[in-house]
């Protein structure tokens, strides 16, 4: 078992949403193998599995990534005209509300009924990108997409990506980024601070 990318930009957007999760966890032993498990792409029953030694290894490794924090600020609102997610290629259906179906429109409220965050990132995204020579909600399942975004496009070009749509849509894109920019910064400052004190890696 390895972690194969070098700086949290290359996670996932799911994997992204797990580290997150991982660090709110107390116990310093659970929560360091639940974000070797994020950043590995493993199942936390498989990291409870190796050695210590190895689980040591790991941690390193980690420490090492979560030293260099996503750079939200600098990340730009970008508009993709498609995504090429596993093999597959989703097009960008509509940039405005003018263009967009009406039951986009709908699933798109539904979506960010309860606020915005990055846990609702993929469904936000699948609401603008459907697979090629698709029509939204027809002929595909809705639920594949959102998996798709959430498994294979990358933290960055879904913050990217997003807020691009965002600004469109809904005309608050700088509120929405300085709160989910805050957001992710606790989420890492968390980590780091707790890093510091976790037995594992030989500190207290």
């Amino acid at each position: 078992m390895e972690i194969k990318i070098k700086d949290l930009n290359e996670l996932s957007t799911y994997a992204y949403q797990s580290l997150c999760e991982a660090v709110k966890i107390d116990d310093d032993t659970v929560r360091c193998v639940a974000c070797i498990a994020a950043l590995t792409g493993e199942e936390p029953q498989a990291v409870w599995q190796l050695k210590v030694r190895e689980i040591g290894e790991l941690a390193n490794a980690m420490r090492k990534i979560i030293a260099k924090p996503i750079d939200f600020d600098g990340i730009k609102p970008r508009k993709m005209q498609e995504l090429d997610l596993n093999g597959v290629r989703y097009r960008l259906i509509c940039d405005s509300v003018a263009d967009m179906p009406m039951c986009a429109y709908v699933d798109f409220q539904n979506y960010i009924k309860d606020g915005m965050s990055i846990d609702c990132l993929p469904q936000v995204i699948s609401c603008f990108y459907v697979p090629e020579g698709k029509e939204y909600g027809e002929g595909y399942d809705i639920e594949d997409t959102i998996d798709a975004i959430g498994n294979f496009l990358t933290i960055k070009d879904a913050y990217s990506t997003g807020f691009f749509l965002f600004g469109k849509l809904l005309q608050y894109r700088k509120a929405m980024q300085l709160y989910l920019r805050w957001q992710a910064r606790i989420a890492e400052k968390q980590l780091k601070r707790k890093q510091k004190t976790t037995p594992i890696n030989g500190r207290q």
